[in-house]
């Protein structure tokens, strides 16, 4: 059985939120201005374009590099950040 791209679409969203915790509803607000966007596209009820793989790989990349950036720097740092 051979993945299609909508497969390996679905598997990198669901992978995110498996890696971070996020929820569904919070990744398709946050990435796509749509809540119901990942259980839409699970259930088969979306259809997608490439545009919108690129929002959402973009997405995904920019939260990694949040996350990545966020780890270099120290926690003091990011304390006094907060206040």
């Amino acid at each position: 059985m051979t993945h299609s791209l909508a497969d390996d679409f679905k598997d990198r969203i669901n992978g995110f939120l498996e890696r971070t915790g996020m929820s569904p509803s919070a990744f398709g607000r946050q990435a796509v201005n749509d809540g119901s966007f990942v259980a839409d596209l699970n259930s088969g009820e979306r259809e997608f374009r490439l545009s919108t793989i690129e929002k959402v790989d973009k997405f995904i990349a920019d939260f990694d590099a949040d996350l990545a950036h966020a780890a270099t720097v120290p926690h003091d740092v990011q304390r006094n950040c907060l206040t």
